[in-house]
């Protein structure tokens, strides 16, 4: 394995509605873990209520040394590492730092699954707000355009809805 594997976040499956229990576990056994979390409004017939969901349902991020790799899979509640071609899938510090970014401003997201050679939409850069400088594609919601951001460690995609005047198109030069 190389030199700056300690570095590199890492995605596992665990059993169902563990994300939370599994994060803690692994943060009570020093290997640093995170579960993004997003507040929806749950409506009851007799109450609403704000609930937090995790935003990737049935995955926890970690952030396991070479030594602690092994022992990632001995907590209660892992299944196994995510895999892409034979290798635990790999997600780049940048991503990691998006997903806060995203969690910690309340934005109105979904996930949505993303196949190699998925044909792309219009291509755009946010321009203003906390995440100014990203770039994703445009898609379209039932309430008005959204904007996708691709996570290649995971495969997966983070739909986020931010005003129209937030975006340009880029333009190929």
């Amino acid at each position: 394995m190389n030199s700056d594997f300690a570095l590199q976040w890492r995605v596992v499956y665990v059993a169902s509605r563990q994300e939370k229990a599994v994060a803690v576990r692994l943060q009570q056994q020093q290997i640093e873990a995170y579960v993004p979390l997003m507040r929806k409004l749950q409506r009851w017939s007799d109450r609403n209520k704000w609930v937090e969901f995790p935003l990737f349902s049935g995955y926890v991020l970690v952030r396991p040394s070479l030594k602690e790799f092994d022992r990632v899979l001995q907590v209660p509640g892992v299944v196994a590492y995510v895999r892409f071609d034979g290798q635990a899938a790999v997600v780049r510090d940048e991503e990691i730092l998006l997903i806060r970014q995203l969690v910690e401003h309340g934005y109105d997201m979904e996930v949505a699954g993303i196949e190699p050679g998925t044909p792309a939409g219009t291509p755009v850069r946010v321009i203003q707000g906390p995440l100014m400088g990203c770039t994703g594609t445009v898609i379209h919601f039932d309430k008005g355009t959204g904007f996708q951001i691709s996570l290649e460690g995971m495969r997966q995609g983070i739909r986020v809805r931010l005003p129209s005047g937030f975006l340009e198109q880029i333009t190929s030069s």
